[in-house]
């Protein structure tokens, strides 16, 4: 079993440039370290937990009201079953008030600590019939900031790999 962590950045005063959603850089940690992400996943108990910091100058986040991860083959149609490999794609934010620090400490990816707001880890289920699986991942945020401020948008879209040489 291994614990993995998704660090995913918010800056609320990026400029969104007539999109609808500012993007969101982000970066998989395993053991302390960035990595690709790769999720062994052999055993079916790996987890990823979600951590979403607040990256703007001065904190404007006051709460995360949605996160949702959608999910899809990275692979052409029929060389790789779609089934998901994540037990939720609505995992619940943990909204503190005000954010706190992460349990694994100051974010490695971002350098610094960060105000944070904590996903519920997402188990991760190996997927049959490959050794390795790719997956396309979108990651779509909705924060409120100061006054009221919001929502707002931001997203991210990595790849995952699922598979015996992952992780």
């Amino acid at each position: 079993m291994a614990n993995y962590f998704w660090e995913l950045g918010i800056d609320w005063d990026a400029s969104v440039n007539g999109a609808n959603a500012s993007y969101m850089p982000g970066g998989f940690v395993a053991q302390g370290v960035i990595k690709r992400p790769q999720v062994h996943s052999g055993n079916n108990n790996d987890t990823i937990t979600f951590l979403i910091f607040d990256l703007t100058k001065v904190p404007q986040v006051t709460h995360i009201e949605s996160f949702t991860i959608n999910s899809q083959a990275g692979v052409l149609p029929g060389l790789q079953s779609s089934t998901d490999p994540l037990s939720t794609l609505q995992p619940p934010v943990l909204n503190p008030n005000p954010p706190a620090s992460p349990p694994p400490g100051p974010s490695k990816y971002f350098e610094g600590p960060f105000p944070c707001f904590q996903s519920s880890p997402v188990t991760v289920s190996e997927v049959a019939d490959a050794t390795e699986k790719k997956f396309l991942l979108n990651f779509f945020v909705q924060a409120r900031g100061q006054n009221g401020a919001g929502p707002r948008a931001f997203v991210h879209d990595p790849e995952m790999i699922v598979g015996p040489n992952g992780g």
